[in-house]
């Protein structure tokens, strides 16, 4: 917003974003609002990248959402899949799912 507000040169990056995604996970916020934020944030990327992926899915291990986590990671598979996506999930996805930290 800031952006095209023209109150910043550049647009976000993917660190910004991944950065964004972390402290969201780390805020305390609700789980539907967290989860909520970090989703319209990967979004707005416009593409996918492993490193959101990662975080987002670390996020929902932290709240315990293994079925939303599980979805995540077939849409990575299916990203992937079409070649929107470099890298398909890889140990570092699956881990983030099986080693939530609080």
């Amino acid at each position: 917003q800031m952006h095209e507000a023209g109150r910043i040169s550049s647009p976000p990056d993917i660190v910004s974003f991944g950065s964004t995604i972390k402290a969201i996970a780390n805020s305390g916020k609700s789980q539907e609002n967290a989860v909520a934020r970090a989703e319209a944030l990967a979004k707005s990327v416009g593409h996918g990248n492993e490193v959101i992926y990662a975080l987002r899915l670390k996020l929902l291990a932290k709240w315990g959402l293994g079925e939303e986590a599980e979805r995540l990671l077939a849409k990575m598979k299916e990203e992937y899949g079409s070649g929107n996506l470099k890298n398909g999930p890889s140990v570092v996805h699956y881990t983030c799912v099986l080693n939530p930290r609080k």
